[in-house]
């Protein structure tokens, strides 16, 4: 073997990460669209919600938490039931899911793991801030348990700490969708005539097109981008 070069062994992580990828890749036919959210409000919301989560749950609530029950409260409508579905029986039969089991993408330094919250559209926001810290942090600890890994429905996963833009994420099957979280920046924008700056997320959709086509998911993502722009519904 030439200098400079060393060969390493797959751990049984990024082994089980190879092979779930490779058969998402190839085997489901995606499309991935992209939509611009304004945070102005969710931010100001998460800043008054800040003091009182922490005083009730001991966690401060998070962007990916709001995002993550604003997701689960869109999917479980019975208008997007398709993005909240898996395909069984070798793609001939179609599950429906009439609750949301939200997985959630950890990023360790050996690899991803897609810890699970469960029932997360019958959660309030300190309930679901409570149920994600606690798969994050087995998750970080190398504590994760085969339950919580497994019956998602829909998963998200975040890199906009990393300053990425955009990215098109790689389905978890057998989930018809995944939620892609990029960086927020501030962007001039036009309002009533006048520019002026706001914080401007990217979200990114891909999609299983056997499932879900591309009206279907734009009405998804419309809604989606209603509630987190007008986030009081997150807290009724």
């Amino acid at each position: 073997m030439p200098d400079g070069i060393e060969v390493i062994k797959m751990s049984a992580m990024r082994k089980a990460i190879s092979k779930g990828m490779s058969r998402s890749y190839f085997t489901a036919p995606t499309f991935t669209l992209d939509y611009d959210i304004d945070m102005t409000n969710l931010f100001a919301l998460r800043k008054q919600l800040i003091e009182p989560i922490m005083a009730k749950t001991g966690y401060k609530v998070t962007v990916t938490d709001l995002i993550g029950l604003a997701v689960a409260k869109i999917l479980i409508k019975e208008e997007h039931r398709y993005l909240n579905a898996s395909l069984i029986n070798d793609a001939k039969a179609i599950e429906l899911h009439h609750f949301v089991n939200l997985g959630i993408a950890v990023g360790l330094p050996d690899g991803l793991v897609v810890p699970v919250v469960h029932g997360a559209d019958k959660m309030t926001l300190s309930d679901f801030v409570v149920a994600s810290k606690d798969v994050i942090q087995k998750a970080q600890a190398g504590k994760l348990k085969a339950a919580d890994m497994s019956g998602s429905t829909f998963s998200i996963t975040n890199l906009g700490m990393f300053g990425v833009k955009s990215f098109n994420p790689i389905i978890n099957q057998p989930n018809s969708a995944i939620l892609g979280i990029s960086a927020t920046v501030d962007t001039p924008v036009a309002i009533d005539g006048q520019v002026v700056i706001h914080p401007i997320m990217g979200l990114s959709l891909t999609i299983d097109h056997r499932l879900v086509d591309g009206m279907n998911g734009a009405k998804f993502m419309l809604d989606l981008k209603a509630l987190l722009e007008n986030p009081l519904e997150l807290l009724i």
